[in-house]
């Protein structure tokens, strides 16, 4: 066979090479493409019939999903049609109309479930990670009960974070926005799940950090390869991984022995115990002792407990930095425009000065301005469809027969969600939907009471919605209220937009895009007090 072709033209040989090269790219594209699992009858979105039409329109998504949402909303789901998009991260999107909300979240784990998607993050962090979803089960339960009595906690590094990170110098200087706020959060957020020592590690914080940064990217690298190479290239990640999880290991392996040892002994001596022996109030208690009454084993205990505290920054940090940078931005520019600023400024003195800097619960719960503007830059920062499931169902689930959709069917594997950032600037929903206007809530609670912003609607879809809405999202709000308000009682701050840009395909992958920077002082404390 090497001798016939050694003998052939070399116009020949080169046809031949290109024909190969074809045949490969078809067959690879192919083990690559999620899109045979959109039914025929939905109509794509910036899908045109083109070489590799799907891998294209999965790398044009980094730059137009926003514009793709809005037009699979318009055109199809405000006509109760559903339609498909491209996603640059994980499978094809079958967008459904906002009708179908309430049966998205109605649908049983066996027939629709976000445990698929989430697997695929855990599995950069442990294999054994993969269907353990204890996370957002201590998230979601043991956290959001303790929030009361955590408030001192969270209230102390926020302080000590914002002195250390912004520090006190009242001189104007300059820093990047989202470097520094994602250090504030690390910590506070940590705080919480590991303590106060932890927490103030900077190399352990470090760590944390890279985590989220280095996971996102890997996932959309490895949905981009066909399916022979997602496994040997998934093991080379996860040995990259292995970076940052070497540094949890160093810092968190003698704490969670040891917090291992107490929690055993508590369960065994319960009976006998006083209040001198209670355990520390945070995530890595609780995680430890579900592990033992769930009857884990012992023997990699350990590293599992240290592999779930990864998981769970991988979870809060990068979600709630983003929140904090975004309502930053807009509460310093448009707000400061239209007096909100004023107000939030205002009313954080007041409660801070009213409770002498040691806020409880109660104290929280008066920030109304301050939880008008995040609600309303969490409703503007959203881009992705919501309410993301996964059919699991083995024989696919069918939405109810209308004259738009007429009974569509949708197979086992395909992923369903709702255009959440169009309909959230749906003017007939919300009025002059694009305009930042957090006033627009003060309207809203004069007829009726306050909403919080952790309660989701079908028209409000930041946090999701029903029995898997974001499990960390009670935490998150009296989290950002109560920064935001030490950040405006002691700071003058100004938000500098980065130059315009049109940010490459890497930029995107890596979440290192330019970012906004951060003039700040400190106010003095004549300037606190006579304020």
């Amino acid at each position: 066979m090497i001798e016939v072709l050694s003998n052939l033209p070399l116009l020949l040989k080169g046809t031949l090479a290109v024909i190969v090269v074809l045949l490969l790219l078809v067959f690879t594209n192919r083990l690559t493409t999620w899109e045979y699992i959109v039914p025929k009858e939905v109509q794509w979105i910036d899908r045109p019939p083109e070489r590799f039409g799907y891998l294209r329109a999965k790398a044009r998504s980094f730059f137009v999903m926003k514009q793709n949402v809005m037009q699979a909303y318009l055109e199809c789901n405000k006509k109760g049609r559903a339609a498909a998009l491209a996603i640059a991260f994980g499978r094809p999107q079958i967008i459904l109309p906002p009708k179908y909300i309430r049966w998205i979240i109605d649908q049983p784990e066996s027939v629709l479930s976000m445990d698929p998607i989430h697997d695929e993050f855990h599995a950069f962090v442990q294999d054994g990670l993969v269907g353990d979803h204890s996370v957002q089960e201590v998230l979601r339960k043991e956290l959001t009960h303790n929030l009361g009595r955590l408030t001192a906690d969270i209230n102390d590094e926020i302080v000590d974070a914002l002195q250390a990170v912004w520090g006190d110098s009242p001189e104007w200087r300059t820093i990047p926005l989202k470097d520094s706020t994602r250090t504030i959060i690390a910590r506070i957020t940590n705080r919480l799940f590991v303590g106060k020592e932890l927490c103030r590690n900077e190399q352990y914080i470090r760590d944390a950090v890279g985590l989220g940064l280095a996971v996102m990217p890997e996932t959309v690298f490895q949905d981009l390869l066909p399916r022979p190479l997602k496994g040997p290239v998934s093991k080379l990640v996860k040995w990259i991984n292995r970076f940052y999880m070497a540094g949890f290991n160093r810092h968190l392996l003698p704490v969670v022995q040891q917090r291992i040892r107490d929690v055993k002994r508590m369960e065994e001596q319960a009976e006998a115990a006083s209040s001198a022996d209670e355990l520390p109030s945070e995530f890595l208690t609780w995680i430890v002792q579900r592990a033992i009454r769930r009857g884990e084993p012992m023997a990699d205990m350990e590293q599992r407990v240290i592999a779930r505290v990864g998981m769970a920054n991988l979870a809060s940090i990068e979600t709630t930095t983003n929140t904090m940078s975004k309502c930053l931005a807009d509460l310093t520019t448009l707000g400061e425009a239209q007096g909100y600023r004023a107000l939030v400024t205002a009313e954080a003195r007041t409660v801070l000065r009213e409770c002498q800097q040691r806020p409880e619960k109660k104290d929280i719960d008066r920030l109304g301005c301050i939880e008008n503007a995040l609600k309303e830059s969490l409703r503007l920062a959203v881009v992705f469809p919501g309410l993301i499931r996964q059919v699991t169902s083995p024989t696919g689930a069918t939405l109810a027969a209308d004259k738009e959709t007429g009974g569509l069917r949708l197979p086992h594997g395909a992923r369903i969600s709702v255009a959440a950032y169009a309909i959230h600037r749906d003017d007939s929903l919300w009025p002059e939907a694009t305009t930042y206007n957090p006033a627009r809530y003060e309207v809203e609670h004069a007829a009726a009471p306050r909403v919080p912003m952790s309660r989701a609607s079908e028209r409000f879809l930041s946090f999701g919605m029903g029995k898997r809405a974001c499990p960390g999202r009670f935490f998150v709000t009296d989290e950002l209220k109560l920064l935001f308000a030490h950040i405006f009682t002691k700071y003058e701050i100004k938000v500098i937009p980065p130059p315009p840009t049109t940010a490459g395909l890497l930029t995107e992958l890596t979440l290192r895009g330019p970012q906004e920077q951060l003039m700040i002082r400190r106010r003095t404390e004549e300037e606190m007090e006579t304020a």
